[in-house]
């Protein structure tokens, strides 16, 4: 559970916050990744939580196992792109920005973007309703918790054999807009 401490995350069009984990590819193929997919959900008093609808639609091969494509409403799934060091620095603005390029269709600092009123937000996690839901969107948010989705449901999301931990290493987590509390 990370906070944003003596600020709220709020709601602008489009892509709210960013996850960064650390999938990577596996070989010269975009759709053959290392995942480690993880559940992310929202809260504004660290005890009710509403979520995406989080989901894998392959098989337990580690070729359905690698594909971005068989996960939904999930973090751990885009590889990071954001270099600070680089010539090509990224601007804040830049990191909530999608791109298209032969690895497809991304943010341009990589991660995964999430927004808070996207159709699949507040479908999951305890102590949603629509009530919270909507106050989450109208006012914000002051905590965001991670879970390795293995860990919450083995069975509905199986893990690669060679995840050293079956648990995932976060990166970092951007907000694209915070005011105060």
């Amino acid at each position: 559970v990370l906070e944003w401490t003596g600020k709220k995350v709020t709601n602008e069009t489009g892509i709210d916050f960013v996850v960064y984990e650390n999938p990577f590819l596996t070989g010269s193929n975009p759709n053959s990744r290392f995942l480690e997919p993880v559940i992310v959900e929202v809260s504004a008093d660290g005890s009710n939580w509403c979520g995406w609808n989080p989901s894998y639609s392959g098989g337990s091969s580690n070729t359905d196992l690698r594909n971005p494509g068989n996960y939904s409403d999930l973090a751990a799934i885009t590889p990071v792109e954001f270099k600070q060091s680089d010539s090509n620095t990224l601007t804040a603005s830049d990191l909530f920005t999608e791109v298209t390029d032969s690895h497809g269709t991304h943010l341009k600092g990589g991660g995964d973007g999430f927004d808070l009123n996207a159709s699949s937000f507040g479908n999951t996690g305890s102590g949603c309703n629509t009530t919270l839901r909507d106050s989450i969107r109208s006012s914000g948010f002051l905590y965001i918790r991670l879970t390795t989705a293995y860990s919450r449901n083995s069975s509905s999301f199986p893990m690669s054999s060679d995840s050293f931990d079956q648990k995932a290493d976060i990166d970092g987590v951007v907000a694209r807009n915070v005011t105060d509390r």
